[in-house]
């Protein structure tokens, strides 16, 4: 594959049966016969590098009649980079989506937090209950509560 005048882009002549390996789209596009002269087109598809590796491949492609029969004239375009960088925003979209959603449930917390600890003090000092088993699992939720309000959430073992 000799290099053209930029060494980003490479020629390369691929011949016979290999391109139904390594770019089935266009092998589809040749299958279409003579219907397929004049056929101008892009896709977006999987290929195979030479090693039997995938990747992403933006194409291009035409067919045109020559007296050896119909060619197809393509460009193919490595995807890989530009797919992974669009993963990677994705994923810090969806952390900062995260983060949002966890501090709305922490603001939740905290509303729901307060007041029960309040109705909690007003029931032991009411009722003197304080040593009951039901009011001490419904005081350490409080607890709990308001420590995610805080972000101090330790993880118990039962």
């Amino acid at each position: 594959m000799p290099p053209t005048r930029c060494s980003r882009w490479k020629k390369v002549k691929i011949c016979g049966r290999l391109y139904r390996r390594l770019l089935p789209v266009l092998a589809d596009a040749l299958l279409l016969g003579s219907g397929a002269v004049g056929l101008r087109t892009a896709a977006q598809c999987q290929a195979r590098r030479r090693n039997g590796e995938m990747f992403l491949a933006h194409t291009w492609f035409s067919s045109y009649r020559e007296a050896g029969g119909i060619r197809l004239a393509a460009i193919v375009v490595d995807s890989s980079e530009e797919m992974r960088d669009r993963e990677e925003q994705g994923l810090r979209q969806l952390m900062r989506g995260n983060r949002i959603a966890a501090a709305a449930v922490s603001m939740r917390c905290a509303i729901f937090a307060a007041p029960s600890r309040l109705m909690c003090s007003g029931l032991n000092e009411r009722h003197g209950i304080a040593q009951d088993e039901n009011f001490k699992g419904l005081t350490t939720l409080v607890k709990g509560l308001e420590a995610n309000r805080f972000g101090r959430i330790a993880v118990q073992s039962a």
